[in-house]
Protein backbone atom coordinates (compact mmCIF):
# COMPACT_ATOMS: atom_id res chain seq x y z
CA UNK A 1 0.00 0.00 0.00
CA UNK A 2 1.64 3.47 -1.19
CA UNK A 3 2.08 5.74 1.58
CA UNK A 4 0.99 9.87 1.39
CA UNK A 5 3.50 11.66 2.62
CA UNK A 6 3.02 15.41 3.35
CA UNK A 7 6.24 16.98 4.90
CA UNK A 8 6.92 20.41 5.55
CA UNK A 9 3.75 21.11 4.13
CA UNK A 10 3.30 24.49 6.61
CA UNK A 11 7.21 25.57 6.01
CA UNK A 12 6.31 25.36 2.28
CA UNK A 13 2.72 27.26 2.71
CA UNK A 14 5.11 30.05 5.17
CA UNK A 15 7.90 30.31 2.54
CA UNK A 16 5.07 30.78 -0.50
CA UNK A 17 2.89 33.65 1.33
CA UNK A 18 6.32 35.44 2.56
CA UNK A 19 7.28 34.88 -1.11
CA UNK A 20 3.77 36.49 -2.54
CA UNK A 21 4.23 39.09 0.03
CA UNK A 22 7.63 40.34 -1.44
CA UNK A 23 6.51 40.28 -4.79
CA UNK A 24 3.34 42.48 -3.65
CA UNK A 25 6.12 45.24 -2.32
CA UNK A 26 8.57 44.68 -5.33
CA UNK A 27 5.81 46.00 -7.40
CA UNK A 28 4.78 48.99 -5.21
CA UNK A 29 8.20 49.57 -4.92
CA UNK A 30 8.64 49.51 -8.63
CA UNK A 31 5.88 52.42 -8.92
CA UNK A 32 7.55 54.63 -6.46
CA UNK A 33 10.05 57.26 -7.50
CA UNK A 34 9.61 59.59 -5.21
CA UNK A 35 8.19 59.23 -1.41
CA UNK A 36 5.52 61.01 -2.29
CA UNK A 37 4.20 58.47 -4.58
CA UNK A 38 3.89 56.05 -1.97
CA UNK A 39 -0.14 56.29 -1.44
CA UNK A 40 -0.89 56.59 -5.35
CA UNK A 41 1.19 53.51 -6.12
CA UNK A 42 -0.55 51.57 -3.38
CA UNK A 43 -4.05 52.82 -4.77
CA UNK A 44 -2.86 51.74 -8.27
CA UNK A 45 -1.83 48.25 -6.89
CA UNK A 46 -5.30 47.53 -5.23
CA UNK A 47 -7.24 49.10 -8.48
CA UNK A 48 -5.72 46.61 -10.43
CA UNK A 49 -6.34 43.90 -8.18
CA UNK A 50 -2.63 43.20 -7.64
CA UNK A 51 -2.94 44.00 -3.99
CA UNK A 52 -6.11 43.55 -0.99
CA UNK A 53 -7.35 46.31 1.22
CA UNK A 54 -6.90 44.23 3.78
CA UNK A 55 -2.76 44.56 2.85
CA UNK A 56 -2.64 48.71 2.04
CA UNK A 57 -1.95 49.09 5.89
CA UNK A 58 0.60 46.57 6.07
CA UNK A 59 2.02 47.18 3.02
CA UNK A 60 2.42 50.96 3.36
CA UNK A 61 3.64 50.46 6.72
CA UNK A 62 6.69 48.29 4.91
CA UNK A 63 7.15 50.86 1.81
CA UNK A 64 7.57 53.67 4.05
CA UNK A 65 10.13 51.75 6.39
CA UNK A 66 12.01 51.20 3.17
CA UNK A 67 12.13 54.33 1.96
CA UNK A 68 12.66 55.86 5.43
CA UNK A 69 16.12 53.60 5.80
CA UNK A 70 18.85 56.00 6.27
CA UNK A 71 21.01 54.59 3.56
CA UNK A 72 18.22 54.82 0.95
CA UNK A 73 16.16 57.58 1.82
CA UNK A 74 18.10 60.08 -0.20
CA UNK A 75 16.99 57.55 -3.37
CA UNK A 76 13.79 58.94 -2.71
CA UNK A 77 14.01 62.20 -3.07
CA UNK A 78 12.30 65.12 -5.23
CA UNK A 79 14.53 66.53 -8.04
CA UNK A 80 16.80 63.04 -8.65
CA UNK A 81 16.55 61.09 -12.03
CA UNK A 82 14.85 57.99 -11.29
CA UNK A 83 15.10 54.79 -13.45
CA UNK A 84 12.79 52.22 -12.08
CA UNK A 85 13.22 48.46 -13.48
CA UNK A 86 15.43 49.06 -16.57
CA UNK A 87 17.22 46.71 -18.28
CA UNK A 88 20.68 47.60 -17.81
CA UNK A 89 23.72 47.32 -20.93
CA UNK A 90 26.94 46.23 -19.93
CA UNK A 91 29.97 47.63 -21.80
CA UNK A 92 30.35 44.52 -23.57
CA UNK A 93 26.90 44.65 -25.01
CA UNK A 94 25.58 41.73 -23.05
Amino acid sequence: MAKLKISNSLEQIASRKSAEKGNKIHLVLSKIKYKTDIQAAIKSCLEAGNIGVDETETIGEQINTIISHPQLKDYYEMGLKMANEIDILLPNGN
